[in-house]
């Protein structure tokens, strides 16, 4: 597999580890990704090549905590007024 440097939205593939399956004679992958925040983080292709997974979950804190204090400060503006 070439996906080593393969980059899912902000992480980016560094090892593919093989481990071997349930069923004989088949094997699974796990995926070893850095993220843009720093960390590491394993995930199995499936997850990383739909739409879902972008990040090791640091988008989803900062998306929140960005439109938390949107609203805070919506909410001073509004006692303003």
């Amino acid at each position: 597999m070439k996906l080593p440097g393969k980059v899912f939205g902000m992480l980016t593939v560094i090892e593919v580890i093989q481990e071997p399956s349930k069923q004989k004679n088949r094997f699974k992958y796990k995926l070893k990704c850095l993220c843009k925040c720093g960390n590491y983080k394993y995930y199995q292709f499936g997850d990383l090549n739909g739409q879902g997974t972008v990040s090791c979950g640091c988008f989803r804190k900062e998306k929140w905590r960005r439109s938390y204090y949107a609203w805070l400060k919506e909410q001073e503006n509004s006692q303003l007024i």
